[in-house]
This record gives C-alpha cells, sequence and structure tokens, in this order.
C-alpha cells in the first residue's frame, strides 16, 4: 500500500488530525466548514484525494450534504508534509518509486498523467476556458433532487404552549427554522406558532408558543 503524507496545516491534514484524536466521530460538510472556517465550496474538492485513496470514507447526507469518517486506509495517512513525488499537487505525495521505474498504479476511477517526475492525477490538472474539452452528443441526465427530513411531525406532537422536544444538534437548526417559518405562516383557526431558540454553543431548541 502507498503511504500519503499531507501538509498537516491543509484542510486534509486538518480533517485527518481530527479524526485521529476522535476516531469514531463522523464529520458533516457544514460542521467541517464551521470546525475550520473553509467556504463548503471547498470541501469536497480538497477531500477528494483522501476519499479516491480510501483513507476517508464519504456517504451523502440528505440534509447536511455529505458525511465523513475514517476509511480503511487511514492509517497510511502520515502528516508530515513531505515533498516526496507528488500525487495530488494540493497537499498528497507518494513513497512510490520514481517516473523511471514502474508507474505506480492508479486509484480506481482516476486516470494519472506524468508531468516530469510528478505524477498528478487527470481530474486535477488545471482547467481553463480554452483547455476544457468539448463532447457532442451526450445526453443529459435527469434532475436529481435531495428529498429532506419531514420535521412536521414533530412540530405536530407541540399540543401546547410551552411544549419543546428535547434539545437539538445546532447543524441541524436550519432544516428545523424551514418547517418552523413554513407552519407561522398557517393562518385561522388551525394557525400555530412556534420559536427557535439556542440553548447553548451547540444545541437548540424548538417551543410551542401560540
Amino acid at each position: 500500500m502507498t503511504v500519503m503524507h499531507i501538509d498537516p496545516e491543509s484542510l486534509a491534514g486538518r480533517v485527518v488530525h481530527h479524526l485521529k484524536t476522535n476516531a469514531t466521530e463522523t464529520l458533516h460538510s457544514d460542521g467541517i466548514s464551521r470546525l475550520f472556517d473553509v467556504s463548503p465550496r471547498v470541501i469536497h474538492t480538497q477531500l477528494a484525494d483522501l476519499v479516491a485513496h480510501q483513507a476517508l470514507k464519504r456517504d451523502p447526507d440528505p440534509d447536511q450534504g455529505y458525511a465523513y469518517r475514517r476509511g480503511p486506509q487511514f492509517k497510511l495517512v502520515m502528516l508530515d508534509g513531505k515533498t516526496d513525488p507528488v500525487i495530488a499537487p494540493r497537499h498528497l505525495t507518494s513513497t512510490a518509486p520514481p517516473a523511471a521505474t514502474a508507474a505506480p498504479k492508479p486509484p480506481a476511477g482516476i486516470a494519472l498523467l506524468q508531468e516530469g517526475t510528478a505524477i498528478i492525477p487527470a481530474s486535477l490538472k488545471p482547467i481553463t476556458p480554452t483547455t476544457v474539452g468539448i463532447r457532442k452528443g451526450i445526453p443529459m441526465p435527469k434532475a436529481r433532487s435531495r428529498k429532506a427530513t419531514d420535521w412536521g411531525p414533530t412540530l405536530a406532537r407541540l399540543t401546547e404552549v410551552g411544549d419543546s422536544p428535547e434539545p437539538l444538534p445546532k447543524r441541524m437548526r436550519s432544516v428545523l427554522a424551514r418547517h418552523v417559518t413554513d407552519a407561522n405562516r398557517v393562518q385561522g383557526d388551525k394557525a400555530k406558532r412556534f420559536a427557535l431558540r439556542a440553548i447553548d454553543d451547540d444545541h437548540f431548541g424548538v417551543w410551542r408558543t401560540a
């Protein structure tokens, strides 16, 4: 197996360090964004190499984008920032033999390009408006949508003013806020009113107010 050397200051390095000390934890996209102060739009790209090398396991999450946890090759990641022949130009390096010897076998689904002594995944080569490839006659796939969890039944169980479910993790607040906003728009005899309040730095609650 190939040992991966990662810059400990990179996003990938910081995620690996966090999971080394919290072995059973699952990190979601929004949690990574808050924990490491990065834009959610760069997380998928910055962690793609670790996922491709099975150092991280990534699963879709209907409410929070993606969930990341330790993969089967996690123990092969070294946080030393060595500058061996590059596997990924951002942060991964490889202890595989130099290009003069037999080329290392690429991970499944990733084509490798030779560039001097570096071996760079084709998916990570710079793309510009003039170099991006154009395909002809490609069928367009059907639109895909994620089905979010319906918290309406939980609000319906708050039958009296002052009712509140047990504290919920902060990462779920945006999902519950949408349901509360929709519920508060209902008018007439069946109208109910709800409010969200922070309980502590990591939890919030929902209350029936009317």
